[in-house]
């Protein structure tokens, strides 16, 4: 009879284990789709305000080159190209090893 109560203690103490075990993988999984998402949600944004930019740049023409605003970012797109210029020109790590 003892032994009957301990397997059904150890039975019960290792259901619970499992469950808990299940729910923590199950809340990992969840947890790394919600990032996946907000990863792809941000990159959808990112890619309508590019567009949004270049939809009233194109409007504009001139006058938007005069405006302060647009000088700044004219001026921050140019450092921007200066930046990838740059990193474009250096050495690669295969070439380096080579």
């Amino acid at each position: 009879m003892t032994l009957i109560i301990v397997i059904i203690i150890v039975a019960v103490c290792a259901g619970a284990w499992a469950l808990t075990r299940i729910g923590d993988l199950y809340d990992q999984a969840h947890e790394a789709d919600t990032w996946r998402m907000d990863d792809n949600r941000l990159m959808r944004i990112a890619h309508n305000l590019a567009a949004d930019r270049a939809k009233a740049r194109a409007a504009l023409g001139k006058k938007a080159l005069t405006h302060p605003r647009s000088i700044t970012i004219w001026r921050s797109e140019q450092t921007a190209c200066r930046a990838n210029a740059r990193y474009a020109a250096r050495p690669s790590l295969l070439d380096e090893q080579a």
